[in-house]
Parts: structure tokens; C-alpha cells; sequence
């Protein structure tokens, strides 16, 4: 029986890697690191800039590992999602205002921002300014800001405290 997963296995990495990043760009990116730690091989293709053009996590993940995302997020990055999946169990997934520096620092042509059940959590203001200006659509769907909400952009005026 493993002999038959292994030989099937083979099949999948005699992919070119053209076509497995095609597939992978399909895979949220809250399951793509994982793909990473499989071979060297994948390890290596994790850092091709498709797979973080249009970055989207789908379901709940750590600030933790929300730092190990950022190091592949750059200026060929051109839209950040990130889904919490609500509170349940008393918990909440967090976002911290380091996460938003650090996509100003590095997305420099970040078009979209949606973030959507999670609580951004800080104990300094946050500021519309630490998004990247580049910014031309931001969507917060059920998105709790623990702190008042500071800035002089235009889209943050609009913004109910």
C-alpha cells in the first residue's frame, strides 16, 4: 500500500513546475506552507512571486504564521485577504498593526485589502496611514478595531469609530 501512495506521488512531482504553481495558486494561503515543508523542491517554489501576487487566507491563522507569509510578500503583490472565520470557542483571530507595516513596507503596489472576521488588536492607534498608499479598495466585513481608528486618508474618513 505505500508503495502504490509513493508511485502516485511520483506522477505529481513529474509535474513541470509551471503547472504546480498554477494548481497551487488554487490552495488558500493559510494550507501553502505546508506544501513547502513536503521536499526541497516545493520549498523552493514557495518563493515564486505567482503564488503571492493575490494572497488569501481562507480560514483562521496565527500571527505566528502570518510572520512566515511576510517574507514572500513583496512588490509584485497585488491583493491581501484574510478571512478569521468568526469567533468561536471564545477565540478570535487577531491581526496585529505590525502585519499592516510590514504590507506598506513591502507591497508597495498592494491594489485591495479585505479583511473580514477578525479583531485588529493593538496597543497603539491604528492608523489608516500604515496601510500602503497604493490602496485603491479596502474592505472590512465584521472586522472589530480594538482601538480608535486615526488618519488622514480619504477612505478613512468615512470610517464610523
Amino acid at each position: 500500500n505505500n508503495g502504490v501512495q509513493r508511485k502516485e506521488m511520483g506522477h505529481f512531482l513529474d509535474l513541470p513546475d509551471e503547472i504546480l504553481l498554477l494548481i497551487w495558486t488554487y490552495i488558500g494561503h493559510d494550507k501553502i506552507l505546508e506544501i513547502g515543508m513536503l521536499c526541497k523542491r516545493f520549498s523552493k517554489m514557495l518563493r515564486h512571486s505567482q503564488l503571492w501576487c493575490h494572497v488569501n487566507f481562507r480560514n483562521r491563522v496565527s500571527l505566528q504564521y502570518q510572520r512566515k507569509c511576510l517574507k514572500y510578500i513583496g512588490p509584485h503583490t497585488k491583493s491581501f485577504r484574510m478571512t478569521g472565520g468568526g469567533s468561536y470557542l471564545h477565540t478570535k483571530n487577531y491581526i496585529s498593526k505590525s502585519l499592516f507595516i510590514n504590507l506598506q513596507k513591502k507591497a508597495a503596489s498592494l491594489a485591495m485589502v479585505g479583511i473580514s472576521d477578525v479583531t485588529v488588536d493593538s496597543t497603539d492607534l491604528f492608523s489608516m496611514d500604515c496601510l500602503p498608499d497604493s490602496i485603491e479598495r479596502l474592505d472590512l466585513n465584521s472586522t472589530k478595531l480594538a482601538v480608535p481608528v486615526t488618519g488622514d486618508r480619504w477612505w478613512s474618513r468615512g470610517l464610523r469609530k
